[in-house]
Formats: C-alpha cells, sequence, structure tokens
C-alpha cells in the first residue's frame, strides 16, 4: 500500500486501509486471470478452425454479457451489497475459464465469453462502489486512482504471461492459470468487510424500482460521460478483437502480449503521476487530455510503418486509459448519491459496454 500518500492512508480508519488493500489484491487476480485471454482466445478460435468473423462475434458476446447485466447489478449492489456482487463475479470467471478445456465448438465459447462478461459487469460494479464507498470526498479521484492500479498491472502481466504459456505449454495449462488467478481474486474479495450499513440498504431497497432506475437516464449530468465512455468502448472492442490477428499478419515474431503490457505500463505511469491531479485541476480537463492520447494512437496504428510505432500507439492508449477511466468514475461519482451509485454506474458504464459489443462485429 506505499503508492498510496501517507497522509490519505492515515487518515482512513484502520478497517478501511485493510479493506483496500484485500480489494486491491482481489482486483490484480481478477485482471490478470481476465487480460491473460486477450492476446491468446482470438487465435485459439483460429486455431480451432474460426473465421475471423467468429472472432468477433465472440468478443460481441463478451460485450453483450457486460451490456445486458449491468442493469441487473447496478440495483444488486445498491439493495444487497457491494461484496456479493465481488465474490459472484470472481467465482464466474474462475469456473468459466476452466470451461474453455472442454469444448471447441464456436457456439459454447460464445456462451462461456457471455458469462465472462456477466462476471466482469458483477465485478466491476462492486468494486468501483466499494472503493467509492471508502474513499473520503475531497481525495475521492485521488484513491480511485490509486486502486484503478490493479487494473493496469494486471494488464501489464496477464497479457505477457497468457502469449507465454500458450507458447511455451499450450492452451489447457493457460486455461487452469487463468482459472487459479480468478479463484485466488475469490478469495482476498472474501475477506473484505464492506462499509455499507443497513439503514441505507433499507433506504435504497424503496427507491429500488426499474422505474427509478430507468429515469436516471433523465438526468442530463450523466449524457457526456455516456456518450465519451460509448466512443472509447468502440475503440477498446476494436483493440482486444483485431489486435491480436493483426500484429500475427503484419509482425508475426512478435507476441501481442507486449503490445497490452506496454500500454498498462504507460497507464500505471499515468495513474501514479496523474492520481491527484483531478481532484485539483478538475476532472473535465483531464478527459479531454484522455481523448486526445486515444485519437493519436490510433492515428500511429493507421500508419503502421514499423513496429516501433505500434508500441508507441501501446503507450499513447495506456496514458489515454490511465487518465480516463478513473477521472470519468470520479466524475460520475461526484454527481450520484450515495442510494444511486451502483445503478448509476451501471448506466454510464453500459455506453463503454454497448461500444464493446458493436465494435467486434462491426
Amino acid at each position: 500500500m506505499k503508492i498510496f500518500s501517507k497522509n490519505i492512508i492515515w487518515t482512513l480508519e484502520p478497517i478501511n486501509r485493510l479493506n483496500l488493500l484485500f480489494l486491491f489484491c482481489s482486483a490484480l487476480g481478477f485482471w490478470v486471470s481476465v487480460t491473460s485471454l486477450l492476446p491468446t482466445l482470438p487465435t485459439y478460435i483460429q486455431d480451432i478452425g474460426g473465421s475471423l468473423q467468429q472472432v468477433g462475434l465472440v468478443t460481441g458476446s463478451f460485450a453483450i454479457g457486460l451490456l445486458i447485466s449491468r442493469p441487473f447489478f447496478g440495483q444488486f449492489v445498491d439493495k444487497y451489497g457491494r461484496k456479493y456482487a465481488v465474490l459472484v463475479g470472481t467465482f464466474v470467471v474462475a469456473i468459466a475459464t476452466l470451461g474453455y478445456i472442454f469444448t471447441k465448438s464456436i457456439f459454447l465459447i460464445i456462451v462461456l465469453n457471455f458469462f465472462l462478461g456477466l462476471a466482469r459487469a458483477a465485478f466491476a460494479t462492486g468494486y468501483t462502489t466499494l472503493v467509492v464507498d471508502l474513499a473520503p470526498a475531497k481525495h475521492r479521484g485521488e484513491i480511485i486512482g490509486y486502486l484503478t492500479l490493479a487494473t493496469p498491472i494486471g494488464l501489464a502481466i496477464g497479457p505477457a504471461l497468457g502469449g507465454f504459456l500458450q507458447e511455451w505449454i499450450g492452451y489447457i495449462p493457460l486455461f487452469i492459470t487463468s482459472s487459479g488467478f480468478a479463484f485466488l481474486a475469490f478469495f482476498f474479495a472474501y475477506q473484505t468487510k464492506e462499509n455499507f450499513i443497513l439503514e441505507e440498504k433499507q433506504t435504497i431497497s424503496r427507491t429500488n424500482s426499474r422505474s427509478y432506475m430507468w429515469g436516471l437516464f433523465s438526468q442530463k449530468k450523466f449524457y457526456v460521460p455516456v456518450f465519451i465512455l460509448f466512443l472509447i468502448g468502440f475503440v477498446m472492442g476494436t483493440w482486444i478483437t483485431f489486435l491480436p490477428l493483426f500484429v500475427r499478419s503484419f509482425y508475426p515474431h512478435l507476441n501481442a502480449g507486449w503490445f497490452f503490457t506496454t500500454s498498462a505500463i504507460a497507464s500505471f505511469s499515468s495513474i501514479v503521476f496523474m492520481g491527484k491531479a483531478s481532484d485539483s485541476i478538475g476532472r473535465g480537463r483531464l478527459i479531454s487530455f484522455s481523448l486526445f492520447c486515444y485519437c493519436f494512437s490510433m492515428l500511429l496504428i493507421f500508419l503502421n510503418y514499423t513496429s516501433s510505432m505500434l508500441f508507441l500507439s501501446a503507450c499513447f492508449k495506456g496514458i489515454a486509459a490511465g487518465i480516463l477511466i478513473p477521472t470519468t468514475i470520479a466524475l460520475i461519482s461526484d454527481r450520484a448519491e450515495i442510494h444511486q451509485r451502483g445503478q448509476v454506474y451501471s448506466i454510464c458504464l453500459g455506453g463503454l459496454d454497448i461500444g464493446m459489443a458493436i465494435a467486434g462485429s462491426i
């Protein structure tokens, strides 16, 4: 926990500091598990006879699982608690990843990927809401940024590990290892004690109706975050689906996992150095800068003259992601009441899911 500034950590209650540690470890295991499949699942589908269109459908099913389960888990975390959603997400990933071992059917792989999307929706909604509950409002952007470090660290380890295992000993050990990290994430999540009192749950249950949730769509303060996340979801879906195949075609000597690892390292660096910025200079300026970095990263891939440009693109993508996601979450948190946080996250992050869902298929 040395990544946190001392002043902030020691102003938190001891139980909250321990919860942050458990949450961070759980998120790290979860993202290593999920991201180890990023460079390997598209090639696995091709190796068992799947077409490029089927690769897109598999990736799209993941995003569709995310999309349709977001509203459910948004209400779930507000009514029953954040921890249970985290446990569901980690457990489903652990079981679904093992399922790849027992099938070479494209249809069944689509089903498994659908459940992985559901698991990510459960984990991300529960995890984000837990972190915000524990974070003091005046340091919210900084603490969210630091707890978000689990994602780039997982992205730095997972894809490189997945690509290495696939090339060295094959797909089955890869899937077993991925499942093992998810079970480890489940263990750490189980140790967490959430700071969500019974009175809040009772208040939330009285307002937690479908009409109330969908009424959040009419609140204009969430329009811009949803639209931005939708556009970035489209970009991310394109990267995840076709970058491994792009690298295999043009740079067969490269492990596609290193692109995601480079991106993750850049993302980690941007969070470390920019973690406090959104609390001081404002969310909007940082979000605008991150969008510029995304645009420049895609331009470099389009030009595609050398492998060096590919890795430079990864750096700008990582910087953009490291700034955009935690800053947008902080912005959404500023505009949401505690009794609606889970539902607001599910709606706003649903924009990201829609972008990812249509990217692979298109």
